[in-house]
């Protein structure tokens, strides 16, 4: 049995979504904009990259087809060959562009609630949850007390040195603002240390930290446990579900670290188990800055690992494939408590999914299985304009979401 691997890269969107106005985000396409950016030379910055955005294996998977389909035109610099990958787009059903709401539809179970906001006002904040929160951290007081990152989300963040304040005491502040906020539906606090001698050189650290709320009931990540079968959470998906139902737990430095730790699951993870990877640094390094340049080398960064991805994939197959495999066929339960040939539950429906780059490996065994999968069913909306929820997708359809893979 295959394993599953979802991969979000955070922030990574191909056009926009219907509710983009309730956002001010009207014309919003992340993939779309870098590309056009790239391509009349907003791109280049002297030792980091130059020329149109080049994104060879994403592309070679169906990415520019997706990009094509979602926005109705084709995106500069990609030739859009013949797909050796599924591909598509999924338009969103949750409520919110927020990081949690992005990431529980991706496993299931879409926001059908609305988030509580902080008003763009100073202060932004409510005076008894600040006043409550600088006694309960004997706090001497606070600073900014306002909108400052540039995002809708729901979120409380809190910033503050590394060593000067300590991190295990902004954790606890943290843990403080969370029980605060749960009353107004936020849906994270996050903590956000750094480190510097001064305003010049204040950097943050890789020790951010979110304190979400639980993730709806049904989630993949659920009833994978659930079914005991193994979960690796990497990067920030143990606390986007509050460290529910997420299994082993492993966060790098960087996209760099947390596609090392993937290739090290692939190897260890057993047989039937789902790895959920999230990338942040195209949003907490390049998107937020809006710096073009910093965003364009991060995507063909990780194009360039994708190489290393499906070796570690090829790998874990052939060693599989020296294995005898003489068994009688079984019979399973089903979520219904029928019983019913193995392989046919819900669950062994979801366990076969895969990565693009998985999905390219069938379809390179059958051009007529390529075709099929192309088919405009995969694009299939209801009459009231939204897809179902995640029956094919591969590419969130919002500024704020992810190029993923199912």
């Amino acid at each position: 049995m295959a394993r599953a691997i979802l991969i979000v890269l955070d922030s990574v969107g191909c056009g926009g979504a219907e509710d983009a106005k309730a956002y001010r985000d009207e014309g919003a396409d992340t993939l779309g904009h870098i590309a056009e950016a790239c391509a009349d030379g907003r791109g280049d910055r002297e030792g980091l990259r130059r020329g149109p955005l080049r994104l060879p294996r994403l592309e070679a998977l169906g990415l520019g087809q997706a990009m094509k389909a979602s926005t109705s035109r084709a995106p500069p610099g990609f030739a859009l060959p013949e797909p050796r990958g599924q591909w598509g787009f999924g338009v969103e059903t949750s409520r919110g562009k927020d990081t949690p709401s992005g990431h529980w539809e991706l496993a299931g179970t879409p926001v059908d609630f609305d988030w509580g906001y902080f008003p763009e006002t100073i202060p932004a904040f409510p005076g008894d949850l600040t006043d409550v929160l600088i006694a309960e951290g004997k706090l001497a007081g606070i600073l900014a007390n306002r909108h400052a990152s540039g995002t809708a989300d729901s979120v409380l963040q809190i910033a503050a040195h590394e060593q000067a304040f300590g991190l295990d005491r902004l954790y606890d502040l943290c843990r403080i603002a969370r029980r605060l906020c749960d009353p107004l539906n936020i849906g994270r606090v996050i903590a956000r240390p750094f480190v510097g001698a001064s305003a010049k050189d204040f950097v943050r650290t890789a020790n951010r930290k979110d304190f979400a709320v639980s993730p709806p009931d049904g989630n993949l990540l659920q009833r994978a446990a659930r079914a005991g079968r193994a979960v690796v959470s990497i990067g920030k998906i143990g606390d986007i579900f509050a460290h529910r139902d997420t299994g082993v737990e492993r966060k790098g430095k960087s996209n760099d670290g947390n596609v090392a730790l993937l290739i090290d699951a692939l190897r260890t993870t057993a047989d039937g188990g789902l790895i959920f990877v999230n990338l942040v640094d195209f949003d907490t390094e390049w998107g937020h800055r809006r710096d073009v340049p910093g965003y364009a080398a991060c995507l063909e960064a990780f194009d360039a690992r994708l190489g290393a991805i499906e070796a570690a994939m090829r790998r874990r197959r052939s060693r599989r494939a020296d294995r005898p495999a003489l068994k009688p066929r079984r019979r399973c339960r089903d979520d219904r408590g029928q019983t019913r040939p193995a392989g046919r539950t819900a669950w062994d429906r979801l366990g076969r999914m895969r990565t693009v780059i998985a999905r390219s490996e069938a379809t390179r065994r059958s051009r007529a299985t390529s075709a099929a999968l192309r088919a405009p069913r995969l694009l299939r909306h209801s009459p009231s304009g939204r897809t179902g929820v995640f029956r094919r997708p591969v590419a969130r359809n919002d500024d704020d979401g992810a190029a993923w893979a199912a």
